[in-house]
């Protein structure tokens, strides 16, 4: 019996695969997508790090990988981060630009925190964490001055 693939969501900026079979799929409205292999091409997937940039406005996505029983399946993943003392929040043209829409929803933090609440429970909704950082933000000392 072959095991239920663990969905995962990315806690880095983006990361890029190349994707050979159709063994990779996307969650969307609450259903698994298959995303087809394409000839000569890249899958990106924009991790919680673009979500709050964006203050929302691209979201990161849950997928995961299914073992497939026949042919043969060759994924290269490479993932982009900041550096652990960067600190990250909603960019402030984008967030000015989107005022009379919405607020900054998403709390500032400094990427290495987020690291270490995102590991142990990176299967869990991204929303707490979020909330956590929220909790924590006023605490986090960056290079002798708090975050504001």
């Amino acid at each position: 019996m072959a095991s239920v693939p663990t969905p995962t969501r990315e806690a880095s900026s983006c990361s890029s695969k190349m994707i050979k079979s159709a063994a990779f799929q996307l969650l969307k409205d609450d259903k698994w997508i298959d995303v087809p292999p394409m000839r000569h091409s890249i899958v990106i997937n924009l991790g919680d790090q673009i979500e709050v940039i964006t203050n929302g406005k691209y979201k990161s996505v849950i997928h995961r990988v299914v073992a497939q029983t026949e042919g043969t399946r060759m994924s290269i993943a490479s993932f982009y981060n900041p550096g652990n003392d960067a600190v990250i929040f909603p960019a402030s043209a984008l967030v000015e630009k989107e005022a009379e829409e919405r607020k900054e929803v998403y709390p500032k933090f400094v990427f290495d925190d987020y690291m270490k609440l995102y590991s142990p429970v990176k299967f869990e909704a991204k929303e707490t964490r979020f909330e956590a950082m929220n909790v924590v933000k006023d605490s986090v000392v960056v290079k002798g001055g708090l975050i504001s």
